[in-house]
């Protein structure tokens, strides 16, 4: 593959010198645009980054899980899932982190294993994802957006679960 990317870098160049165009220019402007952004949301990274490493070592999952487990067993959600739940929507290694102890104990072909494999292949991290693509595009007023994509992230949850059980694609206990 390396191979192929190396060759075709050589072929773009040589083209640019046959059609009498400057290569090296935009290739410079661009690498100097990338990099005022990342250098731009570098704080918010690390602010969000730090706050999911607080949020997991606080504890503050366990301590919610049970008055969540109640409500959740109402919308037919295992109470398994709740730590995933709260992890998923900030962090994307955290939450593989969570789905990882999910197979362990459970298993993977398990209904909570398999629940949360379906959350996790349709959900997306949205509070990580939310304050990125805002702070590129330096967009100040957020009003709707994060409430929406918790309830977005909720919807797909219960859509996750509802498929689970209609395909019954699980091993029962």
């Amino acid at each position: 593959m390396g191979d192929i990317v190396i060759a075709a870098v050589l072929l773009a160049s040589a083209l640019s010198v046959l059609i009498k165009r400057e290569a090296r220019q935009p290739f410079f402007e661009g690498a100097e645009r990338g990099a005022k952004n990342a250098l731009r949301l570098a704080p918010s990274l690390a602010l969000l980054m730090g706050g999911v490493g607080m949020l997991r070592a606080s504890g503050f999952s366990r301590l919610a899980e049970a008055p969540l487990r109640r409500v959740l067993s109402v919308f037919g959600i295992p109470g398994e899932l709740v730590s995933f739940m709260l992890i998923r929507p900030f962090s994307g290694a955290g939450g593989i982190s969570v789905l990882t102890d999910i197979y362990t104990e459970y298993g993977a072909d398990s209904f909570v294993g398999m629940c949360a494999s379906v959350i996790s292949a349709s959900s997306d991290t949205v509070l990580y994802i939310i304050p990125l693509y805002f702070a590129s595009c330096r967009v100040s007023k957020s009003r709707y957006a994060v409430p929406l994509a918790l309830l977005i992230s909720f919807a797909d949850v219960l859509l996750s679960v509802a498929v689970v059980r209609l395909l019954g694609c699980y091993e029962r206990a």
